[in-house]
Parts: structure tokens; C-alpha cells; sequence
């Protein structure tokens, strides 16, 4: 029988798992976290905290940061960095820069906790602080740059070391040095009640920023390089369906011309100019088949206008309004071609049902424009105020044929006579 073991001693710990070793998680798992993971791993124990270097909060949000939710961040620790650099502000902790960013709020005490607070979204370029604009205004003396004044502030002012908002007659200095909760010093170095302590920026903390930098920068240039290189191909193999798409419609219409790019087939096409991928054969063919029935029948029953009779007043006016100017437009603006080429579906069905009258009265007078949509096809939007009517054109044309009233009683009498020949 085997001997039994002995217990465990009550004092002995247990050794430590591979995903609870500190070391394991700072050395392998830390260089690949966002700056947001990082900080909730990092505020999990003071070990972690200890373990926290300069590399771990750059890498984290120069590197690893989402281009789009990281750009405060970035823009955050870009502007902290450069203050540094300038050695105009105190050299920050790993742990700080962590903090500023992953910041929401203003961070001046007492906790600041007012609508400018929790609008802060980046430091303030001007002094490296995570503040609203109360706490700036506040926290900020105003120098005037008289020469009284500088004979006091000129030194100062002129130090390139110093942390300042300048205007055009005063410059503004932090008033007085700030600390931060855990007792680090934060902000600008010189302000209005202490000189600059004459401590320089640390080489290898900004060699390390500049080197991350530059490659986050080298990486956000080659994602951005790729994402146009893929709306690149998408937008040729798009183009290239709506070329198939164009030359399917020009060989479904046949000999009938003028269905091809006409407003009754664009505006039926137009989703699947939005969507190519959509227009399958079928789909083409039923709606040119439509289109270009009603477009035939149209074009055979109104012709060249010939039954128009001139000696009747309506006629008159309607032969009289398609050949007269409108400004800007040009003369002929509604020629046979282009009168059905911009015609609605609803005059192909009126003429195409023997009512002439009735669809150049609304070709002309009251056809409604293209409507407006979010998304639209550029074929559809390239016709959308083209040749388009206007209740001026019938009135106009009526005032030509009986020439223009002297007298506004004449006029009265003369657009009322223009809206009975109309009805």
C-alpha cells in the first residue's frame, strides 16, 4: 500500500498562473493593448502599476489606438509630448499619460463636476493640462505687454521655455505650479509665482516619442494608403457594372431612339444604378420593354406638334411655348427630342393614350422636378433640373401672342383670359 503524503504546509501560496504573472502580462500582453485596455489592466494592482513604463502608454496610443475613437488621444499625447520636448512642462508619468488618454472630464480639484467639465475631450495646447475653459480662464493670469510690465515679466515672457497664451497687447501665464492627487507635479514648470526649476527633457523619453510617432504616423499612411486602394477597385468594378448596365439598355431599346438616357428610364434605373450588382438581366429587360412601349407610343402620337392648330388660342400658346426663350435657357428648349427625353412617365402615358393637350399642358406648365433624395445615382441627378417646366412658360407665351398689357387692369384681364385658354 502506498504511503500517504503528507500535507501541504497551511503558510505555503500557491504559485501563480501564466494570465496572473505580472511579469508575463507587462512583457507580452501590455505592447499589444489600447490605451484603454492598458489602463484597466494597470488599475487592477499596484504591481501592475509599479511594472507601468513610458513605452507601455506610447505604444499603447500611438500605436494601438483605434484611428477613429483614438484621435483625441493621440492629438492628447502629441501636444503633452511637444510641451515636453520644449521642456516647458514637468517630465509626465507613465501612469499619466495613461490618464490623459483615457480622460472625460476636467481633471482640477476639488473634482470639477459641471457641464464644461464633462465636455473636455483633450489637453489644452497651451499648457499640457486636462481642464475646462472656467478652470483655464481661472487658472491663468493675463501679463500686459506694455513696457512697464515688462520690465517686470519681460524675462519671463521671452523664455521659450515658458508656458503662455499670447494675444495681440497681453500674454497669459499659469498663475501657479500644480500637483496632481498622487502628489506628482503636472503642468507648466514656470508660471507667475516660481521660475523654471532649469530641469531639461529627458533624450531618451523623447527620442522613444518621436521614434513611436513616426511609425504610428508610417502605419496610419499605409492603412489610409489601402482603404483608398480598395474605394479604388470598388469604384472601377462599380463603373464597369454601370457601363454593362448602359450597354444592355442600349441594345433592349432597339431602333427607338431617345429611350436610352430618357428621365421615364433613369428614374426607373436608378436603384440599380445605386446597386449594379442587383440588375440582372430580367430586371433590365422588363423595365426598358416598359419604358420603351410607352416612349414609342408617345413619340408616335405627339410626332413634330403638326396637330396643333394655330388658329385655336390654346394650340397657339402650347405651339407657341415650346419654341420661345426662357433665360438662361437656350431657344428650342423643348425641341420634339428633348420634350420626351425629360418627360415624365406620366406625359409618355398621357400621350400614349391620345390626350396630346393635356400631357404638353403638364410637360410644360407643371411637371414636377426629379425628387430629392439621400442617395442618388449621378445619371439621375445629371437630369434632375434639365429642361424642366415652369408655371411662368404657358403665361409668357400667352403674353407674346397678344402682346403685353399697357395697364394692370389690362393685365388682370389678360392672365385671366391666359388661364381659361390654359383650362
Amino acid at each position: 500500500m502506498a504511503e500517504k503524503q503528507p500535507p501541504a504546509a497551511a503558510g505555503t501560496k500557491k504559485s501563480k498562473g501564466a494570465l496572473t504573472n505580472e511579469d508575463v502580462l507587462m512583457t507580452h500582453v501590455a505592447p499589444c493593448l489600447s490605451y484603454m485596455d492598458l489602463f484597466s489592466l494597470v488599475k487592477t494592482t499596484k504591481e501592475m502599476r509599479s511594472r507601468l513604463t513610458h513605452e507601455h502608454s506610447l505604444t499603447a496610443v500611438l500605436l494601438n489606438a483605434d484611428d477613429k475613437f483614438g484621435k483625441n488621444a493621440k492629438a492628447t499625447i502629441r501636444n503633452v509630448m511637444d510641451l515636453y520636448e520644449k521642456g516647458k512642462i514637468h517630465k509626465p508619468s507613465p501612469m499619466r499619460l495613461l490618464r490623459l488618454a483615457n480622460g472625460k472630464r476636467c481633471e482640477m480639484g476639488p473634482p470639477c463636476d459641471t457641464p464644461e467639465a464633462r465636455k473636455v475631450v483633450k489637453t489644452r495646447p497651451d499648457w499640457g493640462l486636462f481642464c475646462c475653459w472656467p478652470h483655464t480662464v481661472g487658472g491663468s493670469a493675463e501679463i500686459s505687454l506694455s513696457k512697464k510690465s515688462l520690465k517686470t515679466w519681460g524675462a519671463t515672457v521671452g523664455d521659450p521655455r515658458t508656458c503662455q497664451h499670447s494675444m495681440s497687447n497681453k500674454t497669459f501665464l499659469w498663475k501657479k505650479p500644480m500637483t496632481a492627487a498622487d502628489g506628482e507635479k503636472i503642468g507648466p514648470i514656470t508660471t507667475a509665482t516660481s521660475p523654471h526649476d532649469g530641469s531639461t527633457p529627458d533624450p531618451t523619453l523623447v527620442q522613444l516619442f518621436q521614434r513611436l510617432d513616426r511609425e504610428g504616423r508610417e502605419r496610419m499612411s499605409a492603412a489610409a494608403a489601402v482603404k483608398a486602394d480598395a474605394r479604388q477597385k470598388k469604384k472601377a468594378s462599380k463603373d464597369q457594372k454601370i457601363a454593362a448596365i448602359d450597354a444592355t439598355v442600349k441594345r433592349l431599346a432597339g431602333e427607338v431612339q431617345g429611350v436610352a438616357g430618357c428621365r421615364a428610364l433613369v428614374e426607373q434605373l436608378d436603384p440599380l444604378y445605386l446597386a449594379p450588382s442587383k440588375a440582372s438581366p430580367a430586371k433590365l429587360r422588363a423595365i426598358v420593354d416598359d419604358v420603351r412601349d410607352a416612349y414609342a407610343a408617345a413619340d408616335a402620337a405627339l410626332g413634330d406638334f403638326s396637330f396643333l392648330d394655330e388658329s385655336n388660342l390654346r394650340d397657339a400658346v402650347l405651339k407657341k411655348a415650346l419654341t420661345m426663350r426662357g433665360y438662361p435657357e437656350p431657344v428650342a428648349e423643348f425641341a420634339p427630342a428633348d420634350f420626351l427625353r425629360y418627360a415624365s412617365r406620366e406625359v409618355l402615358d398621357l400621350a400614349a393614350a391620345g390626350r396630346l393637350r393635356e400631357a404638353m399642358v403638364l410637360r410644360l406648365y407643371n411637371q414636377p422636378v426629379v425628387c430629392d433624395a439621400r442617395r442618388m445615382s449621378r445619371q439621375l441627378a445629371s437630369i434632375k433640373y434639365t429642361r424642366r417646366a415652369s408655371p411662368k412658360r404657358l403665361k409668357q407665351a400667352f403674353i407674346e401672342l397678344m402682346g403685353r398689357p399697357p395697364a394692370d387692369d389690362r393685365r388682370n384681364i389678360a392672365q385671366g383670359a391666359w388661364q381659361h385658354a390654359v383650362e
